[in-house]
């Protein structure tokens, strides 16, 4: 007998877990989490697949396929998204939320928002390829490193989803150790497929398999989104800090993603747009369709589709995708202040953010 639907994690006791989980990627792989390179790779094998020629003359595909000696798919990133699904698809069975349904809201047609899904997965995969990150590659692991295009790409990940919400509602829809060698390439595939279970438990045990509870971020009555993501920030920004400053952990080993400031800031607006119109980020798509939502597979699709006309159009925008260059930097080295500052502020930010996100939820709710 299948139990009856439990109400969500606590969005901060979500947050520190999934905080925990990236820190642990940090800790044993010197790398976070991510999701959108998984189906980079995975579309760069199909189109191999299809039409070798075409996708060896291409050089996105290119990069993903290499030089032949390994196959796209034994990709660590890949290992870490079947993770997410058996994690999501395990505490959605726990908690009675697994079963095949179409998540939208009351006005919404199911052909509506299967086709939202579709349009949101390729911006998103516009957004996060232009980013060099999703929420998960870029807002949460390059966020909790400071990194400056990491926290330009969130801010605009807002400013995009609030933008696409307003508009949506006017139309009245809704220490490395793998990096000093304590185990090879092999096993490093199996340690992200078990990081990747305790990332998708917790995706799902916050609510993050239901569209429904992502959108509602960006209508302002739900703010589960901000919380559990700024949570996981503090969680592991706190974590790599004090690791690293007790001598566990060697940051300069941890992988950090290059800052390119327009393009991210660009990737991260569209990226939101995307959110908004499809329901769903990489990440976030996988644990709904491993809990049965149709939509989260079309979105997923989407994704796919977005990648391939990405990677077509990528010769004719290559230059903007590198411009504005700035290396590996993080927010203290541009800013100029000790890194222990700038944690100390964030978060006091995060604090006051937490705040004030329940007292808009209080306010909308008392609206409504």
């Amino acid at each position: 007998m299948m139990p009856s639907n439990r109400p969500y994690m606590n969005p901060y006791l979500a947050g520190m877990g999934l905080g925990l989980v990236l820190l642990a990627a940090f800790v044993i792989m010197g790398r976070g989490l991510g999701a959108s390179g998984a189906f980079s790779s995975t579309i760069s094998w199909l189109v191999n697949a299809v039409a070798p020629g075409h996708a060896q003359a291409n050089e996105y595909f290119q990069g993903y396929l290499g030089d032949g000696s390994t196959h796209p798919l034994k990709a660590w990133l890949v290992f870490e998204v079947i993770g997410v699904a058996t994690g999501a698809l395990i505490s959605g069975l726990l908690a009675g939320r697994a079963r095949i349904t179409v998540e939208k809201g009351p006005r919404a047609s199911t052909a509506a928002r299967l086709l939202c899904a579709f349009g949101g997965g390729m911006l998103m995969a516009f957004g996060a390829h232009l980013a060099r990150g999703c929420t998960s590659g870029q807002a949460l692991t390059g966020g909790a490193l400071l990194n400056v295009g990491s926290w330009a790409f969130m801010i605009m990940v807002f400013v995009g989803g609030y933008a696409a919400a307003w508009f949506m509602l006017a139309m009245a829809m809704m220490t490395p150790l793998y990096k000093y060698g304590f185990f090879g390439d092999e096993m490093s595939l199996l340690v992200a497929f078990a990081l990747g279970i305790g990332f998708g438990f917790c995706l799902e045990r916050a609510g993050f398999g239901s569209a429904r509870k992502l959108a509602a971020q960006f209508y302002l009555y739900d703010m589960s989104v901000f919380k559990v993501m700024f949570t996981a920030i503090v969680t592991a920004m706190l974590g790599v800090t004090y690791l690293g400053w007790i001598g566990w952990l060697d940051l300069g080993q941890v992988y950090l993603v290059p800052t390119f400031l327009r393009p991210q800031i660009l990737g991260g607006l569209v990226l939101g747009v995307g959110f908004v119109i499809g329901g769903y980020c990489p990440g976030t798509s996988v644990a709904s369709l491993a809990t049965g939502r149709i939509d989260g597979l079309v979105y997923a699709f989407g994704i796919f589709a977005g990648t391939f006309a990405y990677a077509e159009v990528y010769p004719a925008i290559k230059d903007f995708v590198n411009s504005d260059a700035m290396g590996q930097v993080t927010l203290p080295e541009v800013l100029d202040v000790p890194w222990g500052l700038v944690v100390f502020a964030v978060v006091i930010i995060a604090v006051v953010g937490f705040w004030g996100a329940t007292a808009v939820e209080r306010w909308i709710g008392g609206k409504s």
